[in-house]
């Protein structure tokens, strides 16, 4: 994962994500997860490769304080969990599933 370190608030994580897309950052993520609460994600890349051109980038345009995390390079597993997502978007991420054999996808309930 390329990212920057947690803020201290949601609220001071937020300020910073609009800068950065001012700064011409579109793809970023405000990681919600107990471990990265606040920091702001640019992508979780299979490659150490793909993460040191990003840095890279987002070094060109002026960004500082980007770190690399390596994740769990296969073993074990991660999950996205969607709330409320409308027919549309599920019909959307089923015609994703072919590009990820690996993963699957499952409809919940949630209490």
């Amino acid at each position: 994962m390329v990212y920057k370190s947690p803020r201290k608030s949601a609220e001071a994580t937020q300020k910073k994500a609009l800068k950065l897309k001012v700064m011409g950052v579109e793809d970023l993520f405000v990681v919600q997860g107990a471990k990265w609460k606040n920091a702001i994600s640019f992508g979780v890349f299979e490659g150490e490769q793909l993460a040191a051109n990003l840095v890279k980038e987002l070094k060109a345009k002026g960004i500082k304080d980007i770190a690399k995390a390596i994740g769990n390079q296969g073993k074990g597993h991660a999950s996205l969990i969607f709330k409320e997502v409308s027919d549309e978007k599920v019909a959307e991420l089923k015609k994703l599933k072919a590009a990820f054999p690996e993963a699957n996808l499952k409809e919940v309930t949630c209490n």
